[in-house]
């Protein structure tokens, strides 16, 4: 799914940015608007499970993916 047409612009940088720094960099949201989202959201690091499955996702099983999608939810903003 890396190479779909929405997410393969995202996954070339994310690769691209993990070399120059030289560490693995968490891939985009699969289900995620990609180049085509209306929102960017940035945090500051990545939840404990974006580190195991190298996905940011609203969807990963951990406290930082559990408040965002509540917040997402609250703010009626859906995928």
């Amino acid at each position: 799914m890396l190479n779909l047409a929405h997410i393969a612009p995202l996954s070339v940088f994310a690769k691209q940015l993990g070399a120059t720094q030289k560490t693995d960099m968490a891939q985009f949201d699969l289900l995620g608007g990609g180049i085509n989202a209306q929102v960017l959201f940035l945090f500051e690091k990545p939840g404990p499970m974006a580190l195991g499955s190298s996905f940011i996702s609203r969807d990963n099983d951990d406290p930082t993916a559990e408040a965002t999608f509540r917040f997402l939810q609250q703010a009626g903003l859906d995928r």
